[in-house]
């Protein structure tokens, strides 16, 4: 939109300053003018076509029919409002260095229930839920993405680097707790490692390391950076 290629221009200024302050009001300014830009449009679209976006985001209220195509056209302009609205929550709190992205979560999710076929709204929340380290939710939103009417390569492209990451991810783990019982069986044939015996049920007798509690840390940690819930 041309609020994104303003506010990309005062970033390039940004990184060329030490005291970047103006900079970033001005950058807040053109956000804030946006903001209104959109929220007014929508009322005007509500107003001309008769819809009452309301009723959408209401789970107890049915969605209302649109008979014409001139009103169904509206209501996906309306939806783009609110995925502008959403980009444009998403660079404030960037700008001010924040992390809370409620606001831009909001307007992304109300986006889809006006539009479900759109995919756009589901590929947002799930750039989104990359930023915030919630990659089994940009998983998630990136397949409902692929599931929708309208198909978009990039889409494709980031599912495979979230899986490719978890690989990498799996195999550096793997290869770590692998290099960690070598450790510990050469530390046991040393007698400088105490051993834990177990007795199963079925007669077998396993040992392990007493020191094998970092690997169950390593797996929590792996588990909490691909797979973090709301």
């Amino acid at each position: 939109s041309c609020f994104h290629n303003v506010i990309e221009r005062f970033r390039e200024h940004d990184k060329q300053l030490n005291d970047n302050s103006n900079v970033k009001k001005c950058i807040e300014t053109v956000i804030e003018d946006g903001e209104r830009f959109f929220l007014a449009f929508i009322r005007q679209l509500e107003s001309a076509f008769h819809i009452d976006t309301e009723l959408y985001f209401n789970s107890n209220a049915y969605s209302p029919e649109l008979n014409t195509i001139v009103a169904k056209y509206a209501l996906l302009c309306t939806q783009h409002c609110f995925l502008n609205l959403g980009d444009l929550a998403r660079y404030k709190e960037t700008n001010r260095n924040g992390a809370d992205y409620a606001e831009a979560r909001k307007y992304y999710l109300r986006a889809r229930l006006l539009y479900p076929k759109n995919g756009k709204s589901c590929k947002q929340l799930a750039i989104l839920a990359v930023m915030t380290h919630r990659r089994l939710d940009a998983i998630y939103y990136y397949i409902r993405a692929l599931a929708t009417t309208t198909l978009n390569d990039s889409v494709k492209q980031n599912l495979v680097s979230l899986f490719e990451e978890a690989r990498r991810r799996l195999e550096t783990l793997e290869k770590e707790l692998k290099e960690r019982e070598k450790k510990n069986e050469r530390k046991i044939r040393a007698g400088n490692q105490k051993l834990e015996i177990w007795k199963r049920t079925d007669g077998t007798i396993v040992g392990r390391s007493l020191d094998d509690g970092q690997s169950n840390n390593s797996q929590n940690e792996f588990d909490g950076c691909v797979s973090q819930q709301e």
